[in-house]
């Protein structure tokens, strides 16, 4: 079908099309009425409009494609090809690549295709680099928009999700759902490190059921699962990443084992905050194995759920409440105890009961009326232009609410666990001539980092013959067993039969014969993980009273782990678990070996005085805690710390504080070999009457925090002074001088204001950068390189800006330098970047 085709169609629709759009205007006028009179202000705002622009010829291609995935029922990966195309909006032309998006082929009904679409170049959309557009009916209109909006609301990670009107090459395609893709700008959105998101890999499901005959047919699809991450690229080009993602594949693998300690792969609070607000919305379609997603979090070391995909567009009659609490869910198959075993924890639990109490009360859901009925009117009333018999009502919530309330008193007697069932897979042996490669052959080095000996794995439901390696696929080399025989793979049933072979480090991968096909197949060693015991060893921060060395005085009464006044001088990693308060006396000196850490998952209280100061030297200090903690540091001295390079930890901080209050006073931090001499992550904090001296890299960073420095000085340091990420800092009476690179690096959203400071040799002294605001008011500038610079440096993020009053700038070699719609009021003058300036040549190489 050519584009002349699918122009014609279209048009045919614009009489009834022009019908539905007279009787949308009389439900918005009826809409209009009733907000009157109920004293509301509705947004009137249109959708946006977003108009792709695809070649003739790439349409061809796409049309072609719809045709072939239709035939077969699903959207194959090679009909999933980007092509190129152009995206108009806001009359700007932006390049991007697209491809068809989605599995089932309800994403290709009539023209409403869905499509991944991917920004090129220095560009972006609304903050967003790659995204999808669908028919919102595919995602149940209203029901994900608004859980999204809660995730939002309750910190659990998710997507970017909205509403956008669609236009393809001039043709009205109405109404679209916008949904985030997994990247980095989907955690740095949500207020979270740059880390891996990682999955269970799917494709084995679809390799079946391009086959019709099996769509109903179970394979070990999930039993074969490897763990891979989104932009595989990228994260094994990028040693942080490689690290990352190593260690979140052992984690997914944990999980998948099915007897992992849960409570070091998540947050089992965080994961309770996440299934009770799916049993609120009734959500269970992203609870399969295959839906799942997770962000793994580079600071906690853990993983956290992203709410994705929802609802699947169709009634999935789920027949629980609370999720699973049904007697016939006791024992299950292993891909639905994937999810069930969090219910065999009792500290899941306890947090679980505490958060269905929360979202079922009536103040939890009159809060979800007030805040978003307005909204959902009005998307209600877009969106029946084009979905006249579509209805929305809240309703459902409050009555979802009041069955959970009625139910939890019973469910927080029950005392069942939950258990699983090896599935069976021997009768697929009579399926015929079929292989499907994800459920096949798996291959991969024991040992990732010592290549000698090759694991060998047969999920595949027939016996397979291991024919040899190959080092280019020119040349087999022949592998034989120890008794100088054929080396047979018995066909899968409950468990892969598997051998260990020493093979050639240089090997890429390997040949092999299924028994009932007898025709050679060949497959790459993998990098990827697909099971625990092919896992790389886990970075250990196991959290134990009696791990703990007995210099420490433990008060089970007071819940307080105590270091006395004294000098301590430990060669192993301490960690101090949660829900303690660990308290060092005035006087006390703790050195550790400079591979090690202390890691306190509780708050602490250092609690030095001016005359008895306390000091930390080499290793490196930790603290991962609580909105609820406050941690609290008085005159001490942090000397000479790092984090041990050779870690597959990727901190940054010689000290680390995430997720906490914290008071700092009176401290130093000097000669601190690390990125950053003092880094806080995710917490609000006071920083009084502190230096921080010679640093190897930045001397203070803040991400995603909100916080006060008060007469503090920065000074040499081989980066920044001061550098903040989408955080809020207001800085007062401090002093920075020799700072090789910016004094006060504003970035990412950021909001930060400079009172009475001093700044003296710096090469940028104030540097604002990707949307973030700096005001400035009482600062003496001198001996820098330049006074103020403006910038955007992410393609995701707008221009910067920069308010100066009451300013003095003294020999420096320029006042400012303001990129392209950045700008800087000073004087009472604006000024406004009327060109790109070079971004790059901003930042001081790292030596």
């Amino acid at each position: 079908m050519h584009f002349q085709n699918l122009r014609f169609r279209l048009k045919s629709q614009t009489f009834i099309h022009f019908f539905l759009k007279t009787i949308g205007i009389l439900i918005l006028a009826l809409v209009l009425f009733r907000c009157a009179v109920n004293n509301e202000e509705p947004s009137l705002k249109n959708f946006e409009l977003i108009e792709i622009q695809i070649p003739d010829s790439s349409l061809k291609i796409l049309e072609k494609n719809k045709e072939k995935a239709l035939e077969l029922g699903i959207i194959t990966p090679d009909l999933k090809k980007y092509l190129g195309a152009s995206l108009v909006y806001n009359n700007k032309k932006i390049p991007i690549k697209l491809r068809f998006k989605g599995d089932w082929i309800d994403h290709l009904r009539g023209n409403k295709w869905s499509f991944r679409i991917s920004i090129l170049g220095d560009n972006s959309f609304n903050g967003m680099k790659t995204f999808s557009i669908q028919s919102p009916e595919t995602r149940s209109f209203l029901e994900e928009w608004l859980i999204h909006k809660l995730f939002i609301q309750e910190d659990i990670l998710t997507t970017r999700y909205d509403f956008k009107e669609v236009k393809l090459n001039g043709v009205d395609l109405g109404v679209y759902a916008l949904e985030e893709h997994f990247q980095k700008q989907l955690i740095e959105h949500n207020k979270r490190r740059e880390g891996p998101i990682v999955k269970f890999d799917e494709e084995g499901i679809w390799e079946t059921r391009i086959k019709k005959e099996f769509y109903t047919t179970s394979f070990p699809f999930f039993e074969a699962a490897n763990i891979i991450p989104f932009k595989k690229n990228k994260t094994l080009k990028k040693t942080s990443l490689v690290k990352n993602f190593n260690r979140a594949s052992s984690l997914m693998l944990d999980y998948k084992k099915l007897n992992g300690d849960l409570n070091q792969i998540f947050d089992l609070e965080k994961v309770a905050k996440y299934y009770a607000l799916c049993d609120l919305a009734r959500v269970r379609h992203a609870f399969h194995w295959h839906n799942q997603r997770f962000y793994f979090n580079p600071v906690s070391n853990q993983l956290e759920h992203i709410g994705f995909d929802c609802f699947a567009g169709f009634d999935e009659n789920e027949k629980d409440i609370i999720y699973g609490f049904l007697e016939s869910d006791k024992v299950v198959k292993e891909s639905d105890f994937l999810n069930k075993q969090f219910f065999n924890s009792s500290i899941f639990k306890n947090h679980y009961i505490s958060y269905l109490k929360k979202y079922s009360s009536k103040q939890f859901i009159s809060k979800i009326e007030s805040d978003h009925s307005i909204e959902i009117n009005h998307l209600l009333n877009k969106l029946q232009i084009e979905y006249p018999s579509y209805s929305y009502n809240l309703n459902r919530y409050r009555e979802n609410a009041r069955l959970i309330d009625s139910l939890l008193p019973e469910y927080e007697r029950n005392d069942y666990t939950y258990s699983c069932y090896k599935t069976s897979y021997s009768h697929l042996d009579t399926i015929g001539e079929f292989f499907f490669p994800s459920i096949g052959i798996k291959s991969n080095w024991k040992n990732s980092r010592k290549k000698e000996q090759l694991v060998i794995k047969n999920y595949h439901f027939s016996n397979v013959e291991i024919v040899g390696y190959f080092i280019d696929t020119s040349k087999i080399i022949p592998l034989m067993n120890e008794e100088k025989s054929k080396i047979i793979l018995s066909k899968y049933t409950t468990f892969p039969d598997s051998i260990l072979l020493e093979v050639d480090t240089n090997a890429i991968g390997i040949c092999f014969i299924p028994k009932n096909t007898k025709a050679k197949e060949f497959s790459k060693i993998q990098y990827w993980k697909y099971d625990a015991n092919s896992s790389i060893e886990r970075f250990e921060n196991t959290s134990t009273i009696d791990r703990l060395p007995s210099d420490f005085t433990i008060d089970t009464l007071q819940k307080t782990i105590s270091l006395s006044k004294g000098k301590y001088n430990f060669k192993a990693n301490i960690t101090i678990p949660e829900n303690w308060l660990l308290k060092v006396e005035e006087g006390t000196s703790i050195e550790l070996n400079d591979s090690c850490f202390i890691l306190s998952y509780s708050p602490v209280q250092f609690l030095g005085s001016k005359n008895q100061r306390i000091l930390f030297s080499n290793g490196s200090f930790i603290v991962i805690g609580s909105p609820k903690d406050t941690s609290i540091l008085n005159y001490v001295d942090f000397e000479n710390c790092s984090l041990n390079p050779k870690s597959n930890w990727t901190l940054t901080g010689a000290v680390t504080l995430y997720n906490t209050n914290i008071q700092i006073n009176n401290s130093t931090f000097k000669d601190n070999l690390s990125e950053d001499g003092l880094n806080l992550i995710s917490c609000n904090f006071n920083l009084e009457n502190s230096v921080v001296d010679n640093t190897y890299s930045d001397g203070f960073d803040a991400d995603f925090c909100n916080g006060r420095i008060s007469n503090c000085t920065f000074s040499n340091t081989k980066n920044d002074g001061v550098d903040i990420s989408g955080s809020s800092v207001f800085i007062e009476n401090s002093k920075l001088f020799n700072i090789r690179d910016k004094a006060i690096s504003s970035g990412e959203n950021s909001t930060l204001k400079a009172s009475n400071c001093v700044i003296d040799h710096a090469n940028i002294a104030f540097a604002s950068k990707d949307k973030s605001i700096i005001n400035i008011n009482d600062v003496n500038v001198s001996n820098c390189n330049v006074c103020y610079a403006a910038f955007q440096k992410k393609p995701e993020y707008n221009p910067a800006s920069i308010i100066v009053s009451n300013s003095t700038e003294i020999n420096n070699n320029s006042l400012h330098l303001i990129d392209f719609n950045s700008r800087l009021e000073i004087n009472k003058t604006t000024i406004i970047g009327s060109e790109h300036i070079n971004v790059d040549s901003l930042y001081i190489p790292f030596k």
